[in-house]
């Protein structure tokens, strides 16, 4: 499903250009996706598990090598009211949910890029708008750590909105 019409998600393709990342239809509505060129096939890679507007993911970033996959789900839509998590993907790892330092507020987040080789993935972070810059770095024991920031001024506060790079 090309993005457009309710439907979220960027196609991008790895380096070499034998995968891509999208959102294509699944059985619960548009879902984050990666296509395998050698085998013509799109294969679904997950979601939160929460349908907003007949969508439940959708795929903005892949890494260089292809193998992880980046962008966000519906984290919930409780009261209606719906927000979003950065979610990344990894064959091994399966679906990852990113969160968001303000899930209780219900502050979305959103992957848009990743690195070479998944071990960075940047986005944004929603809090007070507009959205600020984030990032994800992988885990060594599996998964990511918490977003942080990205700043204007490393020596500077975390918590000073002036000093938190704007998406």
């Amino acid at each position: 499903l090309a993005p457009g019409n309710g439907v979220g998600g960027q196609a991008r393709f790895s380096a070499d250009g034998n995968f891509l990342c999208g959102t294509s239809a699944g059985p619960d509505g548009a879902e984050m996706s990666r296509y395998d060129r050698s085998t013509n096939q799109w294969t679904l890679v997950g979601s939160l598990g929460v349908q907003v507007d007949n969508t439940v993911s959708g795929g903005f970033a892949i890494s260089g090598d292809g193998n992880t996959i980046a962008g966000n789900s519906w984290a919930d839509n409780a009261g209606g009211f719906a927000y979003a998590h950065a979610v990344a993907y990894h064959p091994t790892e399966g679906l990852m949910d990113l969160g968001s330092l303000f899930a209780a507020e219900g502050r979305s987040t959103r992957a848009n890029a990743v690195s070479y080789d998944g071990s960075v993935v940047v986005g944004w972070q929603d809090f007070n708008g507009p959205w600020k810059s984030a990032v994800w770095y992988k885990n060594p024991a599996g998964g990511y750590s918490p977003n942080q920031y990205i700043l204007l001024d490393t020596m500077g506060s975390a918590a000073d909105e002036f000093n938190q790079m704007g998406e």
